[in-house]
């Protein structure tokens, strides 16, 4: 029988078993890292969590809804046995009982059927480095091989950073549409949570003045190293930093069984990026609807402000 827990009852020890059994245990999903993106989410449990569904979600003007959290790209059913079609549907069919709208991202590879919603497929790329380097740069586009060429060339250097905040600035400096003070609050707290635990590291890109032009965060899970913020100024933009940046983190990890997981994007250029070091487009699906009666359904865009 599957079951509604709220956040307070549930049991975290049970839950990340039940991820890490799971054959796509993904950090998103760990009950630490949803606390820190996520701080009220509930859970759909079943079978004393055999399975498990992360519920993110939020309230407004009394109105409850599913959103995916900023840096979650992907969440869904995670179970360290085989899920069937029906088991899936079956908790799909029974979210639009306790949440009127959802916007939300799911790992998982079954078909998803609920009538008025919308599906659709998004793109993650992936770039397995269990090769040599040379092996694997052999892959690269050579649109990217001569952006590292050029970076190389501009005497870069790239180091581990001992602090958040180096990062965290040069984001705000260049990011085109801003984030609202309580995200930068919650990627401050994911970013030093997960250095202090051993899960992830921030690398800078210094030119010749030691003056820091590009940056990354990439949090590690199981074999999953993941990509997860990155930054340039208008210097490190210039100098191609940032494809150099990748370049070392692959020739570090190279030979090894870690998968790079770049997070994909729908935006062209971004996937131009990620495809040029040979990673490979992974689907997963993009589930939206809105149950809200006419005229409220106008109320969608303020809940996502």
């Amino acid at each position: 029988m599957i079951q509604y827990i709220k956040n307070r009852d549930i049991d975290r020890g049970k839950w990340d078993s039940c991820i890490q059994q799971s054959p796509n245990p993904l950090v998103y999903a760990m009950s630490w890292y949803l606390d820190i993106m996520c701080s009220g989410w509930a859970a759909l449990v079943e079978d004393d969590y055999k399975l498990v569904f992360p519920l993110t979600w939020g309230s407004k003007f009394g109105i409850s809804y599913l959103y995916q959290p900023m840096f979650t790209q992907q969440l869904g059913f995670f179970s360290a046995k085989s899920l069937s079609p029906e088991k899936v549907n079956q908790i799909i069919q029974s979210l639009p009982g306790r949440y009127l709208l959802a916007d939300i991202n799911l790992w998982n590879e079954l078909e998803l059927k609920l009538s008025g919603a919308k599906i659709h497929e998004r793109n993650n790329f992936q770039l397995n480095l269990d090769q040599e380097y040379e092996k694997i740069q052999d892959g690269y586009t050579s649109n990217t091989q001569r952006n590292i060429a050029r970076a190389r060339n501009g005497s870069l250097s790239i180091r581990e950073l001992e602090s958040d905040e180096p990062i965290l600035k040069l984001k705000k400096e260049n990011l085109k549409v801003g984030l609202k003070g309580k995200h930068f609050q919650k990627l401050k707290n994911l970013i030093s949570y997960s250095r202090e635990h051993n899960y992830g590291k921030v690398y800078g890109v210094l030119d010749l003045n030691s003056k820091l032009v590009a940056s990354a965060f990439f949090i590690s899970y199981k074999n999953r190293l993941i990509y997860l913020l990155s930054a340039s100024s208008k210097k490190g933009k210039e100098t191609r930093a940032m494809f150099f940046l990748v370049d070392e983190i692959i020739r570090m990890n190279s030979g090894t069984d870690i998968l790079l997981d770049f997070e994909g994007s729908e935006i062209a250029g971004l996937a131009r990026f990620f495809s040029g070091f040979g990673a490979e487009a992974v689907t997963y699906q993009h589930l939206s609807y809105n149950n809200l009666p006419f005229p409220l359904k106008s109320i969608y865009k303020m809940l996502r402000s």
